[in-house]
C-alpha cells in the first residue's frame, strides 16, 4: 500500500499540541504549573478576605498566579505551539526536510518513508507506540519523534491504513486518543 500527501505547516503544529498534550512528562509540568496558579488564587483570596488587609502581601501570591497562567497560556495552548514552530521553520529557513510532500510505501516486513530530502526503510519493529486520533495517525519511532499521517489528506485510504497498521503494530502500542 503508498500513500502520498503534503505534510504542511498545520499538520506540523497538531503534532507538536498532541505531543505536549499526551507525554507523561509535560503533563506532570503542566499539573505542577496549575498547581502553583491554584495556590496563588488561593492565597490571593485568603489575602483579600482576611481582616488584615496589606496589599505587599498580595504581590507574591499574584506573581506566582500571572507566571503560571503565562507559563500555562504560552506553553500548553495552540497559540503557543504555533509561535514556537514558526519560529523553528523561520530558523531554519522553511525547514524543507520537516515539510513537504510524504510518501509511505507499506510492506508486509518494513515500510520506507520518502521526502524530498531522504529515503528511510523501516522494520515494523521500529514503531514504539502508535497513537490515533480523529485527525491523524502518529506513528512513534522514539519518544519525542513520530511519522504523522493527516487522515483528512488520505480520506479514501484512511480505513485500509487503518487495517494494515493493525495487523503490524501490536496491540499494547496501539493507542486510540479523543482529541
Amino acid at each position: 500500500m503508498q500513500i502520498t500527501f503534503d505534510f504542511d505547516f498545520d499538520d506540523y503544529v497538531a503534532f507538536q499540541q498532541h505531543y505536549i498534550t499526551t507525554t507523561p512528562a509535560l503533563r506532570r509540568s503542566f499539573n505542577i504549573f496549575f498547581g502553583i496558579a491554584l495556590i496563588g488564587f488561593v492565597a490571593l483570596i485568603v489575602n483579600v478576605l482576611s481582616n488584615e488587609f496589606v496589599f505587599s502581601d498580595l504581590l507574591f501570591p499574584l506573581f506566582l498566579l500571572i507566571f503560571s497562567v503565562f507559563w500555562l497560556w504560552r506553553i500548553r495552548g495552540k497559540g503557543g505551539v504555533k509561535r514556537s514552530v514558526k519560529s523553528l521553520i523561520k530558523k531554519e529557513k522553511g525547514n524543507s526536510q520537516v515539510l513537504g510532500e510524504r510518501t509511505f510505501l507499506f510492506e508486509n516486513d518494513y515500510f520506507i518513508v520518502t521526502t524530498t530530502q531522504s529515503e528511510n526503510k523501516s522494520n515494523w519493529s521500529v514503531i514504539q507506540k502508535m497513537d490515533e486520533t480523529p485527525g491523524y495517525f502518529f506513528l512513534y519511532i522514539s519518544n519525542f519523534m513520530a511519522y504523522v499521517i493527516p487522515k483528512h489528506k488520505i480520506e479514501l485510504q484512511v480505513q485500509n491504513l487503518q487495517e494494515l497498521l493493525h495487523q503490524h503494530i501490536p496491540q499494547e502500542k496501539y493507542k486510540l486518543c479523543k482529541k
